[in-house]
């Protein structure tokens, strides 16, 4: 059965394994996750060929003898049956607590290969335990140093384990951001002239049309007022009459130009008027001729 297994970015620029096929190398991958927990498996090419290569072609044989040459892999014969064992297998790749012991026997007249079956304080386990001290509680494991034999970093038996730490460091506190100072655009608009109920109109208006009353749009506004030589007061009522969120000095001068603005019925009729070419103005229509002196003096 295939088992979840850890690799370290130094396997893919290890001086040995680099000289290998990539059929070798990834073989070499595939292997660990078949495994047991000591780094033992059979020897048998056909049935590894099924587990990690199944639908391809490749010798398992020969790549099995090729990833041997390296010392990362040793194939060895106990009983009449031979098996594998993957080198400093269990000096870092720690299996899961439930996972079978071992049922293949080490290589005979040997010092176990695989690496001391410690899988205590110096190891980080795959399942998730407790953390006493708040730390993450799932450790990366990695591969044997015989993958990044120049890499010392990740090697237990080189590097003591460092204690955790049992306090936390204090980290100085932020000073408090100054509390922002709230503009009061109904008090700005009262303070320019502008009663309260008419202001308030106003700014009812900006925020229905979505216009921010921002102490710079406001004072835009009151500086045109200004050039425009009208009251904010009576700014302000225009806006509220006729919409508007703004406004702009020309504005003023355009309707003083224009006259006042005549309703859609009065713009119907003056049209109407003109085209049939009648006045239903009573003040435009020709005043009655008095003829009575013209009758006498004919009679």
């Amino acid at each position: 059965m295939a088992r979840a297994r850890n690799i370290k970015p130094g396997f893919f620029r290890n001086a040995d394994l680099v000289e290998l096929s990539v059929e070798a190398r990834l073989l070499f991958i595939g292997l660990w996750t078949i495994a047991d927990r000591e780094g033992r498996l059979e020897d048998r090419p056909k049935q590894i060929k099924m587990e990690i290569y199944p639908a391809d072609s490749f010798d398992i044989n020969s790549l099995l003898s090729e990833l041997a040459s390296t010392d990362m892999l040793l194939r060895y014969e106990v009983g009449g049956k031979r098996y594998l064992q993957i080198v400093n297998f269990t000096r870092h790749q720690n299996p899961h607590k439930d996972e079978r012991q071992s049922t293949i026997p080490p290589p005979d007249g040997l010092s176990d290969p695989s690496g001391p079956a410690d899988h205590g304080e110096h190891h980080a386990s795959t399942v998730q335990t407790p953390c006493e001290h708040h730390a993450s509680t799932v450790q990366t494991v990695l591969n044997p140093d015989s993958l990044n034999p120049d890499s010392r970093i990740l090697n237990p038996e080189s590097t003591p384990a460092q204690p955790a730490s049992t306090e936390v460091d204090a980290r100085p506190e932020k000073p408090a951001a100054g509390a922002a100072v709230r503009f009061d655009a109904a008090g700005f608009l009262v303070e320019q002239g502008a009663d309260p109920q008419t202001a308030a109109d106003y700014l009812t208006l900006r925020k229905a049309k979505k216009a921010a009353s921002t102490h710079t749009a406001l004072r835009s506004v009151v500086a045109e007022a200004a050039k425009a030589g009208m009251p904010v007061q009576a700014v302000l009522t225009t806006c509220c009459a006729r919409g508007w969120v703004g406004f702009k000095a020309e504005w003023a001068a355009n309707q003083a130009r224009a006259g006042p603005r005549q309703t859609i019925h009065e713009q119907r009729k003056a049209t109407l008027d003109e085209l049939t070419g009648r006045s239903r103005n009573a003040a435009e229509k020709p005043q009655p001729r008095d003829i009575t002196a013209e009758v006498i003096r004919i009679a």
